[in-house]
């Protein structure tokens, strides 16, 4: 009886479930690397980054070693990543504050705080579920991370929906009832964030495929427009430079001729007096 090889019944139970096993021990290490990571807290984003930036390369089916992955991540993005991460705190002190101050005053400066809260909120619901991702994903600036992200979620609400249900539910719901944050403390530390990040790197997967064919396809168009319009240029300057060499020749022929029934006095006669009158001729020009 010969032995049954999983790769090859990629419809059999056992292949599934090797590609499950192999999905759940991938999210476990990267959920710990991410958890030890993060205890400065300040590093909280260069780690999310670095985990990012694996998971987007397993759903795209490649195989890196996770550990020097994640290390390799975490180094090239420190900066960037870190600049950002202080960045939303510092937005979430600033939201803290406003809040405080709605509490404090009253009247119309109360509505105008409430207001400012309104649209930061919105501001960093947008931002953050592409953010990280974005950083992991592409070189750029930090300004320009933040506006992409905006641009981003905009132009992709679906996934931009779906990335941010899968990070905001489960983190504002144990924020609004304890209770299952302490339940669950030890999932998270396990493989909740590292899942999260997993889910959310096969979302942003197919959507930057869908933007790099949209991207692809009018780059095409642009080049077919472009080619287009270059050879009806050329065709154009070939007919307008076109020249008769049959009409160039009996222009020449009759120019010898009429200087051949003259003297040389009179040649230079009228040569004297054309040179005068295209010298007139160009100067009016100029002036026009």
């Amino acid at each position: 009886m010969s032995d049954f090889n999983v790769e090859e019944h990629p419809r059999s139970v056992q292949y599934h479930l090797m590609r499950f096993m192999d999905a759940f021990g991938n999210v476990f290490f990267l959920n710990i690397f991410f958890v030890l990571f993060s205890l400065p807290v300040v590093t909280i984003g260069a780690s999310l980054t670095a985990m990012y930036s694996v998971c987007l390369k397993l759903v795209n089916k490649e195989e890196p070693q996770l550990w020097k992955a994640f290390i390799h991540a975490f180094k090239v993005n420190f900066k960037k990543a870190t600049i950002a991460w202080l960045l939303l705190i510092a937005a979430f002190i600033v939201l803290w504050g406003d809040n405080v101050l709605i509490n404090t005053v009253e009247g119309g400066l109360a509505s105008f705080y409430t207001f400012v809260s309104v649209v930061e909120i919105v501001l960093l619901v947008v931002v953050i579920p592409f953010l990280f991702p974005l950083i992991a994903k592409f070189d750029n600036t930090v300004g320009n991370y933040f506006k992409n992200s905006i641009l981003m979620a905009i132009s992709n609400l679906g996934s931009w929906i779906k990335v941010a249900l899968i990070w905001f539910a489960p983190i504002v719901l144990s924020l609004r009832y304890p209770v299952i944050i302490i339940s669950t403390w030890y999932i998270w530390l396990l493989f909740m964030f590292g899942l999260m990040a997993y889910l959310s790197s096969k979302v942003i997967h197919k959507m930057l495929l869908r933007t790099s064919a949209v991207k692809e396809k009018e780059e095409k168009k642009v080049e077919e427009k472009n080619e287009k319009r270059r050879q009806f240029l050329n065709v154009h300057e070939r007919a307008t430079s076109y020249v008769n060499p049959a009409e160039d020749d009996e222009d020449d022929t009759d120019i010898a001729e009429k200087a051949d029934g003259k003297s040389a006095e009179d040649v230079n006669a009228e040569a004297d007096g054309e040179g005068q009158m295209s010298g007139v001729d160009e100067t009016v020009y100029n002036r026009s």
